[in-house]
């Protein structure tokens, strides 16, 4: 990762391009330039960085290696320090998880609009795999093919949720 190098002239620059509410407790928004993946864009000499990076070290400290500089806002344009943390991709993934953030999950679940399933059923079938059923007949039943029965007795769909450790 690219070390942070600030001084008072890049503080200015930044603070300046920051919409700080009044009462500290919600988002700074970065009101300058944002990469089209929309998280602000910042530049120090010649290098461009994230300026919610830059509030970070400047407020906070030095980014771990190997560490993100994560919004527990989620939201892109944010640099407020206390809503910023420190942590693993893994970390990062976990949380948007924990907040159903996670746009891959509901492929598999009844919010998918081609879902023929619904949370209800998948303790059925799963009661019909440990009883013997043929997985062409639970298809049946449910009027899903074989093969979306097999994928959930194999876990590739309808997983069993998976439990986060709390991050205080």
């Amino acid at each position: 990762m690219t070390k942070i190098v600030w001084n008072r002239k890049v503080l200015g620059r930044l603070l300046s391009k920051l919409a700080i509410p009044e009462d500290k407790s919600g988002c700074w928004l970065w009101e300058g330039s944002v990469y089209s993946n929309g998280y602000g864009k910042f530049s120090i000499g010649n290098k461009i960085v994230y300026p919610h990076r830059v509030v970070y070290t400047i407020f906070i400290g030095e980014i771990p290696d190997r560490k993100l500089v994560c919004h527990s806002c989620d939201n892109r344009l944010c640099c407020n320090p206390t809503h910023l943390w420190a942590g693993t991709h893994e970390d990062n993934m976990l949380d948007m998880v924990k907040k159903n953030r996670a746009w891959y999950i509901s492929l598999y679940r009844e919010d998918n609009y081609n879902s023929k399933l619904t949370e209800r059923d998948i303790p059925k079938i799963r009661r019909m795999l440990a009883c013997s059923y043929s997985q062409r007949n639970i298809g049946k039943v449910f009027g899903v093919s074989k093969t979306t029965i097999g994928y959930i007795k194999q876990g590739k769909t309808w997983k069993q949720p998976k439990r986060f450790p709390r991050r205080d």
